[in-house]
């Protein structure tokens, strides 16, 4: 056997020789590599995307981790237990219920505080408090949760890229089997008299 069997596919198809390669299968033999090598090329761009948007994170991360305060509120009144078709998980939407606490600085507060569905009236619940207003905010993101946002990030600009290039392909692919079926359809008619 002469070579590679990709280099006998590539002599077959780009050669100028055979006669049943038409100049359209050559054009579209000819784009699929120059789309996976754009496929390719798309991974390390991904990984520096993804790369960049956990570096942001973490330090995104870090300062709401320095800047929010762990307290322990006492509920008002009682959480709406979960309904049947809820029962296990938990909404997306947690309830809330009024409570109180005292913020760091020794001063009594209350708001509405996030719970856990059922949650009974007088149940201790951690909140977390902004240093500087003492309003209630989000619990701060952890260095899991940026790490996260990066590598999802990362793999999303990727798997759009991917989807690009197929796209391009399908879009020479469609377009070349129509220039192919006219061609075969004057063939047809000529060799039909």
């Amino acid at each position: 056997m002469h070579g590679s069997g990709l280099h006998v596919l590539q002599s077959r198809i780009f050669s100028r020789g055979n006669p049943l390669v038409r100049p359209i299968d050559r054009i579209e033999a000819r784009c699929i590599p120059v789309l996976v090598l754009i496929a390719l090329v798309t991974l390390p761009v991904a990984l520096t995307v993804g790369s960049s948007m956990g570096h942001s994170q973490l330090r995104i991360a870090e300062l709401q981790q320095q800047s929010r305060v762990q307290v322990t509120a006492i509920t008002e009144e009682a959480a709406p237990p979960a309904t049947a078709v809820a029962r296990g998980f938990e909404p997306v939407v947690p309830p809330r219920v009024p409570a109180t606490w005292v913020t760091p600085w020794g001063t009594e507060a209350s708001g509405l505080v996030d719970v856990p569905s059922g949650t009974p009236v007088g149940s201790r619940v951690s909140i977390w408090l902004d240093d500087a207003t003492g309003a209630v905010v989000p619990r701060p993101m952890d260095a899991t949760q940026a790490v996260n946002t990066g590598v999802i990030t990362g793999l999303t600009f990727w798997l759009i890229s991917l989807a690009a290039v197929f796209g391009i392909y399908a879009l020479i692919h469609g377009l070349a089997n129509r220039r192919r079926f006219a061609q075969w359809e004057q063939e047809l008619k000529a060799a039909i008299g």
